[in-house]
């Protein structure tokens, strides 16, 4: 047992987490969608620091889609107008340098417990939706169109969450998708990968439009174990 009046190290944040720490303060200064965030090379000179630890440290938030860049013009504030691209922003904030392994716990938890609920809240038009979204994720693949894919990936998930009929569990899990499009886009470059989203996908679908909830959780704790290549313990 540690002694309480002995206080502990103070640990250095690395070069990459203050920089991006100064860039998510800046953005939060008062910035628009639109406004044009400093060069890299401004950057550099300001902070004193290189152009590898800039862009490790800017990259989460390009593939949040919370920044973007424009040729010839650099990066800009992208429109967070988006409520999930808005909470994707605060929620960077409070992650750690590497954040890929809580993201993807807190999905697991989540997501397998909003297709339980789903599944007994579905209604006809939610289960038209959702296969719908099924079709263009086939299509997408059959065409190798990946952006396509990621489209029709996100949006299943994201009807599967709000047939639950609870608000809140949107602005709690789209966050975390957007954090995750990177990963979701890697994975999918994957034909093999892609096979088994498909599968999996119809599985949880068919769970859902059953109004079974224990095979629509039990369907989506088997995709995304695919997805992470990691499980909760039951």
């Amino acid at each position: 047992m540690s002694d309480p009046n002995t206080m502990q190290p103070i640990v250095r944040q690395s070069v990459t987490s203050e920089i991006r720490i100064r860039v998510i303060k800046l953005i939060r200064s008062g910035m628009k969608p639109g406004d044009k965030l400093p060069s890299e090379r401004e950057i550099m000179s300001q902070l004193g620091v290189g152009r590898s630890s800039v862009r490790e440290a800017v990259r989460g938030l390009i593939e949040a889609g919370i920044l973007e860049v424009r040729p010839g013009s650099g990066m800009h504030l992208a429109n967070t107008s988006n409520v999930s691209v808005v909470s994707a922003l605060a929620l960077e904030i409070s992650l750690p340098e590497d954040p890929f392994a809580q993201l993807l716990e807190a999905r697991q938890v989540l997501e397998v417990a909003c297709a339980g609920l789903a599944a007994k809240r579905v209604t006809v038009e939610d289960v038209a939706s959702i296969e719908a979204e099924l079709d263009r994720f086939e299509v997408a693949c059959a065409q190798n169109d990946l952006d396509a894919m990621v489209a029709a990936d996100l949006a299943f998930h994201r009807l599967m969450i709000e047939a639950t009929r609870n608000a809140v569990f949107p602005r709690m899990i789209l966050p975390i998708n957007e954090l995750l499009q990177a990963a979701r886009r890697e994975s999918l470059a994957d034909p093999i990968a892609r096979a088994s989203v498909v599968e999996k996908h119809r599985a949880i679908c068919e769970a859902i439009k059953n109004h079974n909830p224990t095979a629509a959780r039990a369907a989506m704790r088997a995709h995304l174990l695919v997805f992470s290549g990691t499980h909760l313990d039951e």
